[in-house]
């Protein structure tokens, strides 16, 4: 496209093409001599906040050149543009980097619809009547470590030879976590961070209770409020949710019966139990059970309420997205009543502003009600992580950092890393204990730490992880002789009769929705009574042989017919075992609820 200005007659491409000749011929003739490059004094020196004093020399060079390559066109171009009567305003110089997010500049402005306002309406008015248990988290000397066969890759042959030894062949000794101690900030939101494989899964499993340790060994110790779970003084299910990475939900349960069925069974229909202050308090807030004004909250946080009646889906039913898949898994156990949440990689497959959206919220309940957040996220927008009161960094295992997500910074800088202006604060902390992180080290030539045994050593040492130590006798102190509260030591918030209830209307919900079993299981009894009554139609009562040969085929039909229920429990049986560890309802009611929806489909086998 040419650019010509009609009134004066002259082609503007044309001249922007001879300047920038002029320009690549300066700009070719500096990068020849580098030198020429670097400032005579400090007066001359850009101004990049404290990167232009310690940053290492080839950042900065690179900055300065392409400063003067931006400014030498700029020049030509107004230039041009001032010799033919064009004027356009001066570009004000930069000379400070903002680190603070743009998001958060803005964010009152983030959620449209309103839904943080309403939030905030709604918890400021029942504050006064409720009362979130607090809990202090501590781990000391925490391990989790495992045997693992030498062979990395199964093979046929290393599969016989550890069948043939019964499992006595060469081992290997792999460490997850190693010799963690801290602890996780009471009604503050902690951010867990590392790179892939560095064992944050397992820390908020082992803090949950949810890790499964099979031939592995968990040693060390975790005690919450002074309580080890082994004292059987409390249920850590009932005060701790783990919120997985898998999305895992009945597929033909509409989004919000998936929440109401986690409501009814997480605190029995009511919005006072595990929450309210006192009996007045109770009474204020059970009067919100009939309108369901927490499955509304909650949906209205996440973005659901246009999804509220879709089917959340899976592989084979069309339903909700995959991001907002990700909303109900998140949403479904924000609902029950507990002061701990852990949760690992809720931010996958969600966009950046819902992700902000969430922890917004997050962050405002924790600070006004009092729970607790423990959150491992991969790589969090900027505006994200400035959310976080606390963050926790991992990296083979270890900790190489825990405090306060605005001192984080700082530390590193203190020990000689810089986070150049054009990486996010969260990226700079990702990649820092990988081997690519040494490019942050301001001067190649000083002791900073690296590698991760040198960065837990710099990090057990500092005044941070002191102080932290002192913070941690302090709380233990005051935790002393806990007194834990009825709802804390019950192992379900209902009654086995009133869960076989919910489990019941559940149970149903689902049957009636599988059109295709109930459809083949009908076709299926018309076509093999058709088949029997024909060829034991008008057998005479006497003949015993024929008699008992019909009572056989019928009772082998019966039984072979129940196979076909096990693609249906098995699709089930990831749901269940989450349901199952989150103590929302006993085994019996689920098998009980089971079995009575299948009996009116037997009887009419």
């Amino acid at each position: 496209m040419e650019l010509v200005n009609s009134s004066n007659g002259f082609d503007l491409s044309e001249r922007i093409d001879e300047e920038n000749e002029n320009t690549r011929e300066n700009i070719d003739q500096k990068q020849r001599n580098p030198t020429s490059l670097k400032p005579q004094s400090n007066r001359n020196v850009p101004k990049f906040s404290s990167f232009n004093i310690r940053a290492n020399r080839k950042i900065h060079d690179e900055l300065i050149t392409q400063k003067e390559i931006d400014a030498a066109y700029i020049q030509a171009l107004q230039t041009i543009l001032a010799a033919n009567g064009i004027e356009i305003p001066p570009v004000p110089e930069v000379t400070h980097y903002d680190s603070v997010p743009r998001l958060l500049i803005d964010s009152e402005h983030v959620m449209q619809d309103g839904s943080f306002e309403s939030l905030d309406k709604t918890i400021s008015k029942l504050k006064q009547y409720m009362n979130i248990l607090p809990i202090d988290v501590q781990y000391h000397d925490l391990s989790f470590w495992g045997m693992v066969s030498k062979t990395r890759i199964p093979t046929v042959g290393s599969t016989l030879r550890d069948l043939l030894l019964f499992g006595t062949g060469p081992k290997l000794r792999v460490d997850v976590l190693k010799n963690l101690t801290g602890r996780i900030a009471s009604q503050k939101m902690t951010l867990v961070m590392g790179p892939p494989g560095c064992g944050k899964s397992s820390f908020l499993k082992a803090l949950s209770g949810q890790l499964h340790l099979g031939n592995n060994k968990l040693e060390g110790s975790i005690t919450y409020n002074g309580d080890t779970t082994s004292s059987g003084k409390f249920k850590l299910p009932k005060i701790a949710d783990y919120i997985d990475e898998k999305d895992q939900h009945a597929a033909t349960l509409t989004v919000w019966e998936t929440f109401e069925f986690a409501w009814l069974v997480s605190s029995n229909g009511h919005h006072s139990y595990a929450v309210a202050a006192d009996e007045a308090g109770a009474k204020e807030l059970d009067k919100l059970d009939h309108i369901h004004s927490k499955i509304h909250n909650i949906l209205q946080i996440l973005g659901l309420k246009d999804c509220a009646d879709t089917v959340v889906g899976d592989e084979m039913l069309r339903g909700v997205s995959g991001g907002q898949k990700r909303r109900v898994t998140v949403g479904e156990m924000l609902i029950p009543p507990k002061s701990m949440k852990f949760m690992d990689a809720v931010s996958n497959g969600l966009d950046a502003s819902t992700t902000f959206d969430i922890f917004r919220a997050l962050k405002h309940i924790s600070r006004t009600l009092g729970f607790t957040a423990c959150v491992s996220l991969l790589q969090p927008a900027p505006e994200v992580f400035h959310l976080f009161d606390e963050v926790i960094l991992f990296s083979e295992g270890q900790i190489i950092y825990q405090g306060p997500t605005t001192q984080v910074l700082s530390y590193f800088e203190n020990l000689g890393y810089m986070c150049p202006p054009t990486v996010d604060l969260a990226d700079f902390l990702q990649e820092l204990p990988t081997p690519e992180g040494v490019r942050f080290i301001i001067d190649k030539n000083s002791t900073a730490p690296r590698g991760t045994d040198a960065l837990v050593a710099a990090y057990k040492n500092s005044s941070i992880h002191k102080a932290m130590l002192l913070e941690m006798e302090e709380s233990a102190t005051q935790t002393q002789n806990f007194a834990w509260p009825k709802f804390a030591t019950e192992s379900y918030a209902s009654s086995t009769l009133d869960s076989i209830y919910y489990c019941l209307g559940r149970q149903i919900k689902l049957t009636l929705r599988d059109r295709t079993f109930l459809i083949s299981r009908l076709m299926q009894g018309l076509l093999v009574g058709s088949i029997v009554g024909s060829l034991f139609n008008n057998t005479p009562n006497e003949d015993a042989r024929t008699l008992s040969g019909m009572l056989f085929f019928s009772v082998l039909f019966s039984v072979l017919s129940s196979m076909a229920l096990l693609p249906v429990i098995f699709a089930q049986r990831q749901v269940f075992y989450k349901h199952s560890r989150a103590m929302f309802y006993p085994t019996a009611a689920f098998t009980v609820a089971q079995t009575l929806v299948l009996i009116p489909i037997q009887i009419l086998e």
